[in-house]
């Protein structure tokens, strides 16, 4: 139950076996000779059924592959060998079970003839040899194997260092491949060791390759369908020599890690949490000198397709549009105003006279009033009403959802001042009957609010915070506009100037994320699956940058939610990037400029290439700004591991090789005749 390690010895034609003893030590080197032969790949398997594992090598200068039988005393005896071929050169090589018989198979790569040998198993343990073209001097070097296209079946990518490219073989599961498909590694490269795993997410197979001629590491993002397409090239060092390359989890995260013998220059060097992580190219657009935007949000106003902005301008009075062009630009602003010293604070988008168009919901906040917008679908809006309130009420934020399950939107408006709800009963035709809610919570003065079902039951429920550090209350819907249950989930000491509801850990059920402006922290409450919400997580943005505003999206392109946070006072964007428990373990800041004071932020798609961008409302100069993202992708953390000075790691093999659960690594080293293990 010990991990062993297997060691090809070229210059003495022989294989070399370590026995472990599971806590990091092995015996001496066990030899069995191979005669005339140079082995120069192995790979590990039971081909006989014994439970005794056997090795299948590669031979140079013989151009044969031999199968040899494990003994219980670490040696081995040669069983049988296979000719590939004149001048065929086999190079690396595989196993698996290839046509799901329950049989171990080999795959080859024979470079001199350019050609991928599948060697069957049968049933009187001989092999059946089929072979595939790769392509006219495409030289191929290694070889790996996995499900590209999610079909069940093994595939073979095949690493060809003659014209760079990577080729892959899509199985039909009995043994047979479709012809190849190859994937460029860049013009000049010369792809030489190859291997697959999970680095862009725990689903689809990616692909990495050495160029160790120009000292690359090129990565090749799988999409499930067997399509590939290269997104990422990282130097390696100049004159480095990569000579290795292998897989394995070192951090013990989940994900694919990689480690790689660097040969010339003495070290094994181990690559860990491989992220897509977003850049942006940023546009100002100006809302006018002294317009001081409050708040913004997306939708398609002129019905072309493509995501426009809209802003509430506090001082101007005004509502700002932004026409989206179709690329990710906008056209200068157009201007609606919507009364002297209204003070326009927040607004909200949805079809309230159901005619296909968007319209607007925005607070008037010195006028303590609810103005609705209609829309004409060409850009244009047009007051359908204004709905007054006493004086005595205080609305801060909205929310739009339909709360009575009649099929029409619906308004929510808490009122900070009185502790209470103004609910705004939508008819369908832009008109609205207005209800008072009062809260029976004591002492609790709603102040944001957001919906969602977060119970489960069909039914739209309401999420609010307290002006005065109370905590966070959950109004349970019963269907009819009215709400029966109310639950305060204790954040005492915590101002939250927004909310937001998404499911953060794949577990269909919404989750709660406010942003604490006088802590500086962004708050994570995780439904426990009942409407309850027990645990909770603080990450701090930056101390003092009092945040104002959160969204959720898909900012990395891992299909997991991020978190997006304007810190006010810090003039910066944070982005908190999502893990599949809920946790968020990275983060990045993206500055709105200087002294900008963003107040608000929101996701959406503006340049239509299924990348979600957002754009930040800057109260302190006047303006939005809108960040268009493309992804990038690397390594985060790389560390070096010393062999000796003229040790030269040549080979390197990925195991637990103490029993502690943790992928170790053993390197050959090419100088020194010697093997070097690095416990993790």
């Amino acid at each position: 139950s010990h991990a062993d390690i297997v060691v090809a010895n070229y210059g003495i034609n022989s294989i070399g076996v370590f026995l472990g003893y599971g806590n990091g030590n092995f015996t001496n080197k066990i030899i069995t000779s191979l005669g005339s032969s140079h082995p120069i790949a192995l790979a590990i398997g039971d081909f006989n059924k014994d439970n005794q594992l056997d090795l299948v090598v590669v031979n140079n200068g013989t151009s044969t592959i031999a199968i040899l039988y494990g003994l219980t005393d670490g040696t081995f005896q040669i069983k049988t060998s296979y000719d590939m071929g004149y001048d065929s050169s086999p190079h690396s090589l595989a196993v698996a079970d290839i046509n799901d018989d329950k049989k171990l198979d080999i795959v080859i790569v024979n470079s001199g003839t350019s050609e991928l040998a599948v060697l069957l198993a049968s049933n009187n343990e001989i092999f059946v040899i089929h072979k595939y073209s790769i392509g006219k001097y495409s030289y191929p070097f290694s070889i790996a194997i996995g499900n590209f296209n999610s079909d069940d079946y093994l595939d073979i990518a095949v690493a060809n260092s003659g014209t760079s490219n990577v080729g892959i073989f899509l199985g039909y599961g009995n043994g047979s491949f479709m012809t190849i498909k190859t994937y460029s590694t860049g013009s000049d490269s010369y792809p030489d060791y190859v291997i697959v795993g999970y680095f862009n997410n725990k689903i689809n197979l990616d692909i990495i390759v050495i160029d160790s001629t120009n000292y690359r590491l090129i990565v090749l993002k799988g999409y499930g369908n067997g399509s590939f397409s290269m997104v990422r090239t990282r130097r390696i060092g100049a004159n480095s020599h990569p000579s290795s390359i292998a897989v394995g989890d070192f951090d013990n995260d989940g994900d694919s890690d990689i480690a790689i013998t660097v040969r010339d220059v003495h070290v094994v060097e181990v690559f860990t949490q491989y992220f897509n992580y977003p850049v942006v190219d940023e546009t100002v657009y100006s809302t006018r000198e002294g317009s001081k935007p409050h708040f913004s949000t997306v939708g398609d106003f002129n019905n072309d397709g493509h995501l426009d902005v809209v802003v509430a301008n506090y001082e101007s009075n005004s509502i700002g549009l932004f026409i989206n062009l179709g690329n990710g630009t906008f056209r200068n602003q157009e201007e609606y105003y919507v009364g002297v010293y209204s003070t326009p604070s927040f607004l909200v988008t949805g079809d309230f006279n159901e005619d296909q168009y968007l319209d607007i919901v925005l607070i008037l906040y010195n006028n303590s009033k609810i103005a609705i917008l209609l829309g004409y679908g060409n850009g244009n809006f047009s007051y359908k009403e204004i709905y007054s309130t006493d004086e005595n009420f205080h609305f801060y934020s909205i929310a739009v959802g339909d709360i009575n399950n009649d099929g029409h939107l619906d308004v929510i408006a808490p009122d900070v001042k009185n502790g209470s709800f103004n609910i705004f009963i939508g008819y369908g035709n832009g008109t609205f009957k207005n209800i008072i809610l009062i809260l029976t919570i004591i002492d609790f003065y709603p102040y944001v609010v957001q919906c969602g079902d977060l119970n489960n039951d069909k039914i739209l429920d309401i999420v609010t915070s307290d002006s005065f550090d109370h905590g966070i209350a959950i109004l349970f819907g019963d269907g009819n506009g009215f709400f029966q249950n109310q639950l305060v989930t204790s954040t005492k000491g915590s101002h939250s100037s927004s909310i937001a509801v998404g499911n953060l850990n794949s577990d269909n059920w919404l989750d709660i994320i406010y942003v604490d402006e006088f802590s500086a922290y962004v708050v994570i409450l995780l439904n426990s699956g009942n409407g309850t919400f027990e645990n909770v997580t603080h990450y701090l943005t930056v101390q003092g940058s009092q945040p104002h505003s959160v969204a959720l999206g898909y900012l990395n392109d891992d299909n997991l939610l991020d978190i997006v946070i304007a810190n006010t006072l810090d003039d910066s964007i944070n982005i908190l990037f999502g893990n599949e428990n809920g946790k968020f373990r990275r983060r990045t800041r993206i500055s709105t400029g200087f002294e900008s004071r963003p107040k608000s932020v929101v996701i959406g798609d503006f340049n239509n290439d299924n990348k979600q961008d957002f754009v930040v409302a800057n109260k302190g100069n006047d303006s939005i700004v809108i960040f268009l993202v493309h992804y990038e992708a690397d390594f985060i953390n790389g560390n070096y591991f010393v062999t000796g000075t003229s040790l030269h790691p040549s080979s390197v093999a990925v195991g637990d090789l103490n029993n502690d659960g943790v992928s170790d690594i053993a390197a050959a080293n090419l100088g020194t005749n010697t093997v070097e293990i690095f416990l993790d």
